[in-house]
């Protein structure tokens, strides 16, 4: 405007094209906010779902150490239980070793008698014989050998 009075009507026109202007800029305005909340929407419904899937996760996670659990449980009763069988299977075979030490010692000691006794007979057969072989030496006149 070069310094001429402005008129009404011009005053008017320019601003109802400024009126125009501002109106399409809002409507762009609105149908980008319109455009943007669809995709927070959408982003929304995509934090949703990968919420649930965490939820998911959690709940399968916590499925897994109560199986963890429940089996470190069961080995434990397992190992429990074999412990006790071997142990009982040692104490088994220990009984038996001694049965049969002691067995063995029984017929060693049998053993150890009878060959007492034959030596005991041996020996008082021994002195028999010594005794006669003297009453011979005596008769005879024959000196003792030392």
């Amino acid at each position: 405007m070069n310094g001429a009075p402005v008129t009404f009507e011009q005053l008017s026109m320019a601003l109802q094209a400024h009126a125009e202007t501002t109106q399409r800029q809002f409507d762009t305005l609105g149908s980008k906010f319109d455009a943007l909340s669809t995709r927070v929407d959408a982003l929304s419904t995509r934090v949703d779902a990968l919420s649930s899937k965490f939820d998911a996760l959690s709940t399968r996670v916590d499925a897994l150490e109560t199986k963890i659990d429940t089996v470190q449980v069961n080995m434990m009763k397992r190992l429990d239980e074999m412990a006790a069988v071997l142990e009982e299977n040692f104490r088994d075979s220990q009984t038996e070793v001694l049965k049969g030490v002691f067995q063995l010692a029984e017929a060693v000691q049998t053993r150890v008698g009878l060959h007492e006794a034959v030596v005991n007979s041996v020996q008082h057969r021994m002195g028999l014989l010594e005794a006669r072989l003297l009453q011979i030496e005596k008769r005879l006149n024959i000196p003792p050998a030392a």
